[in-house]
């Protein structure tokens, strides 16, 4: 009977996002997506991925076009001061006024609306095979993206900050960024989700990114959506020798899913996941990886940290799967959690799925809460109890910070998870 009412339910979020087709830019596929959303329908519990994923809440809400919402002025101040390309995306549109691009040699940097014809042919090269319903509601939809290129033998030195406002509340906001790094090219990428005094909407985001050969790519990303929903859908393609990086921070959200699918295709490529989340109240944060290892000599390492608050619930699920040809892979995960509520809960189900004979694997998981013994121990020193709880979260989540590439994003970040 479940299952029934589920699938009824989908049906009728299928027809209110039908109601926003005006807003893709890309129409010439829109009516190929829909039926490929048509026939992968719209997930539940029933399936494995999205086991953990609470979506109910989300498929009982109607959203509105953000074209049809009024751009406000946002305050950069709200913005990390962070010395970089800055690319503003406002409700899914372009903010001109925030966005500033410094020419450089070697990066190319393009918005799909104003060269559509060129790009189109460009996304979904690493999608497809995973049928994920999200995604393709986003190539369905899609408001807006950014085309990132670094050609042959480049090093991009300052990072592209790409920031994701929301400021209407009850749209629907659909956003794509596409990266292509040519052989030994070099990028950082700074990533900020958004959403002062809005509620009730939806970004839906999708990331695809190409690595060439001995091409290196460093993602900062953080989430900072208030009763907002968000679905965030990462595809890298990895060829050989390539360095790919990925640090993600998530604090506060309705809904925040971060789903993570790694395609190491050649040998001798460095794959490094790492994350905190911090989830407050009755949010719900979840975290979906998948390594997937098809070439030999290659290593991942998987690092996430959940510190779970009042009644919210915090969700790892990875997977790590080596192909038979894939020998001499070394594949680590690991996932630690502390719970400060009675009422918090984690979910946590790290993965191996080895099918070589000649590899060095291993996955664990555990949760707890503050040390006792340690809070004591600062309290004894004259350190008040709030100050004693920081210290000691700070400590949790440092080494995963440490990794952040700019100084003042860390500080920024830090301050907000804790």
């Amino acid at each position: 009977m479940s299952v029934e009412i589920e699938f009824d339910m989908e049906k009728e979020v299928l027809k209110s996002f039908e109601n926003l087709t005006q807003s893709s830019i890309f129409p010439s596929t829109q009516e190929k997506e829909l039926e490929k959303l048509r026939s992968i329908g719209f997930p539940n519990r029933n399936s494995e991925d999205w086991k953990y994923t609470k979506l109910s809440k989300l498929y009982k809400k109607k959203f509105t076009d953000p074209k049809s919402a009024d751009l406000k002025v946002f305050p950069i101040s709200k913005l990390p001061n962070i010395s970089a390309s800055t690319i503003v995306l406002e409700n899914g549109i372009i903010n001109k006024h925030l966005t500033c691009v410094d020419q450089t040699d070697g990066l190319e940097i393009s918005f799909f609306s104003s060269n559509s014809a060129e790009i189109e042919s460009k996304i979904n090269h690493t999608t497809s095979k995973y049928e994920d319903a999200f995604t393709c509601l986003n190539s369905y939809l899609l408001n807006e993206g950014v085309y990132i290129k670094v050609r042959k033998n480049t090093q991009i030195t300052q990072p592209i900050h790409i920031v994701n406002i929301v400021t209407n509340s009850g749209v629907a906001v659909n956003s794509r960024l596409n990266l292509e790094l040519e052989k030994f090219s070099e990028l950082t990428v700074l990533q900020s989700f958004i959403g002062p005094n809005s509620s009730s909407s939806f970004v839906n985001h999708v990331t695809e990114a190409h690595l060439s050969e001995n091409a290196s790519l460093h993602i900062d990303k953080h989430q900072e959506y208030k009763d907002l929903f968000n679905i965030v859908s990462e595809y890298v393609h990895q060829k050989s020798n390539s360095n790919f990086i990925i640090n993600t921070f998530s604090y506060s959200g309705e809904l925040i899913r971060n789903g993570l699918n790694i395609d190491v295709c050649g040998e001798n490529c460095h794959t490094e996941l790492n994350g905190v989340f911090t989830v407050n109240n009755n949010d719900y944060i979840d975290n979906h990886t998948l390594v997937n290892h098809i070439q030999p000599n290659c290593q991942s390492h998987e690092n996430y940290k959940g510190i779970i608050k009042d009644k919210g619930v915090g969700v790892f699920n990875g997977k790590v799967i080596v192909h038979k040809d894939a020998q001499k892979i070394q594949a680590y995960q690991n996932n630690n959690n502390i719970l400060l509520s009675d009422f918090s809960k984690i979910f946590a189900k790290p993965e191996l799925e080895i099918y070589a004979d000649d590899v060095k694997c291993s996955h664990g998981s555990t949760t707890g809460q503050l040390d006792e013994e340690a809070l004591f121990y600062l309290k004894s020193r004259g350190v008040s109890s709030s100050t004693a709880k920081k210290l000691l979260l700070e400590g949790f989540i440092g080494e995963i910070a440490d990794k952040i590439s700019h100084q003042n994003f860390k500080e920024y970040i830090i301050d907000k998870l804790i």
